[in-house]
């Protein structure tokens, strides 16, 4: 097991990057979606910023979580819950309409699959993170 984690010390958390990576295309698909069906108000406007600080957060997050920073898989996993709390954002926009709701669903279902992947790779990032620290302080080389 102490070579398994040893070996950590000189290669990324490939996992954790990888599903992050799936969680940021998933958002994507949800971005198209939302962007072809919300009303063209101020709301348009502010999905746009908030998909863009998003976006650039999770990146970052990814780049951390791959380096075995345990505060950005915290980061992450927050990211993630966000994420799946922004589903509940499009019932408030659209109101009651229902010839969109087909669009809705598609933009609904991919942001809270983007919520879970980035969430476990949260997880698996910090039980790594965790880890990769114990160890190096077990054996003196921190």
């Amino acid at each position: 097991m102490s070579l398994k984690i040893d070996r950590m010390r000189f290669q990324p958390n490939k996992t954790s990057y990888y599903l992050g990576l799936l969680g940021f295309v998933a958002y994507i698909i949800y971005l198209a979606a939302t962007l072809d069906y919300i009303p063209k108000n101020i709301f348009l406007g502010l999905e746009i910023m908030i998909d863009l600080v998003f976006l650039m957060t999770l990146f970052y997050g990814m780049e951390k979580v791959k380096n075995y920073n345990l505060r950005w898989s915290f980061y992450m996993i927050i990211l993630g819950i966000i994420n799946i709390l922004r589903a509940l954002w499009h019932p408030i926009v659209l109101g009651t309409i229902d010839e969109l709701m087909d669009k809705a669903v598609i933009s609904g279902i991919s942001i809270i699959i983007a919520g879970v992947l980035i969430i476990i790779s949260g997880i698996i990032g910090m039980r790594k993170s965790r880890l990769l620290s114990n160890y190096l302080k077990k054996t003196g080389l921190n």
